[in-house]
């Protein structure tokens, strides 16, 4: 999980703008290497690793390898019935691995944590059209097989969000037929929320 994130950590610290942010979680996330990597794109940016007990202590060598043991926790939890109070909850390669209700309980959970003008931070392999040349068919294989889960097109996940009393704000693909999904606290509509459900 930490050489995929790395690859594409840097990419999601540019696109995420956290500038205005001062705590953000990474759920289930490892060794830290996405929110480590918002913290070094933004001083003023605190973070918590929120994953599994016997997870941790990569996480705590990790930030304290980077310089950022100051700014930088690792924190056991179960996202299905808790996480901290934060502005921004990233959720990389999360949602994949459980089921509709499963994932939008894990949505509900940052909604109900997240401060005002909070963030849901998305970032998931998208399924195309039907016979489109993607990875994405093949690794929803696998969810199914493995796991509860599946690979979602946008519009399914802007489905879970809306569920989760969240709504979608925009959609920005990366590398590796990617993309970075982010979400507000706020259900009314807007002409991007349609957009994404057409």
């Amino acid at each position: 999980m930490h050489s995929f994130t790395s690859g594409i950590a840097e990419e999601v610290a540019r696109v995420v703008d956290a500038s205005t942010a001062k705590l953000a979680v990474d759920i289930g996330g490892a060794s830290g290497t996405l929110v480590h990597s918002l913290l070094l794109a933004n001083s003023q940016l605190h973070g918590i690793v929120l994953d599994l007990p016997h997870v941790l202590p990569s996480a705590t060598a990790a930030a304290a390898a980077l310089g950022l043991a100051d700014r930088s926790r690792a924190l056991a939890g179960d996202f299905f019935t808790h996480v901290p109070q934060a502005d921004i909850y990233l959720l990389k390669h999360i949602l994949h691995d459980w089921n509709d209700g499963e994932a939008v309980q894990i949505l509900k959970r940052c909604r109900e944590a997240m401060r005002p003008g909070g963030r849901v931070i998305v970032i998931e392999r998208l399924l195309g059209e039907i016979g489109e040349p993607r990875l994405a068919p093949l690794t929803d294989l696998n969810m199914m097989v493995l796991l509860t889960g599946r690979e979602r097109t946008l519009a399914e996940y802007c489905g879970l969000l809306k569920d989760a009393d969240l709504r979608f704000s925009k959609s920005t693909p990366i590398r590796s037929q990617m993309a970075i999904i982010e979400a507000v606290a706020d259900v009314t509509e807007t002409t991007e929320e349609r957009r994404c459900e057409k």
